[in-house]
């Protein structure tokens, strides 16, 4: 996760072929007053966004679910708290 002048944006690897950027450009968390249901909004379009994959070390609905987690995470942490 991070931001650039065009806004929010997650880079998500460990999944079939290159790594994917998905830009917030919906302007889901281009508010005064980002809510939980923003950022679970955000990281929906980052799992439903692009196939993730089995191999034998994790499944795709594994990856899938821990991508959601972890741009969760990564955005309350650049908006500097615990939404």
């Amino acid at each position: 996760m991070t931001k650039d002048a065009e806004g929010y944006y997650a880079v998500i690897g460990a999944r079939p072929c290159q790594p994917v950027v998905v830009r917030d450009s919906e302007g889901i968390l281009a508010k005064a007053e980002v809510t939980a249901e923003d950022l679970a909004a955000f990281a929906s379009k980052v799992q439903n966004g692009m196939d993730f994959a089995d191999n034998t070390r994790a499944s795709g609905a594994y990856r899938r679910h821990v991508a959601g987690v972890l741009v969760k995470r990564g955005l309350k942490q650049l908006m500097g708290g615990d939404k």
